[in-house]
């Protein structure tokens, strides 16, 4: 779990171990020491969004939009998706071929994008302690 592409660039680049800031737990990955940040979802809010992904027009439609806008642009290295919920966009840059990193300061929202095969990091921007140069 610790071997994304986008860690490795960061030790590479800029000295950011994520072993230092990251540990495996009940087979997600945690910010060490983070403290519980509230989220604007409960958990059973998290269930609702992720049924509505197979479904919902809104989430084809502004995956796509997002898609696109990259598309125009210079492909990225990476993209974090921060605040990623359930994974919605996370899983759509993953299917597209863009290295992506999910945080998600909710448990149950990571477990969600977990089990839609990605590796979410539970935890906020902050908590991760990455270099400002990057």
């Amino acid at each position: 779990m610790l071997d994304h592409p986008e860690f490795a660039r960061l030790a590479r680049d800029h000295g950011w171990d994520a072993t230092r800031v990251l540990e495996l737990r009940d087979g997600l990955l945690h910010c060490r020491d983070a403290a519980p940040v509230a989220t604007a979802y409960a958990d059973a809010h998290h269930a609702e969004r992720d049924e509505a992904l197979s479904t919902s027009w809104w989430y084809r439609t502004r995956n796509a939009m997002i898609l696109d806008a990259i598309g125009a642009s210079t492909r990225p290295t990476a993209i974090w998706d921060v605040g990623a919920g359930t994974g919605a966009v996370a899983r759509a840059l993953v299917r597209a071929g863009i290295p992506t990193v999910a945080v998600e300061p909710s448990v149950a929202g990571a477990r969600f994008a977990a089990a839609h095969g990605l590796v979410p990091i539970v935890g906020t921007l902050r908590d991760l302690a990455l270099p400002t140069d990057a």
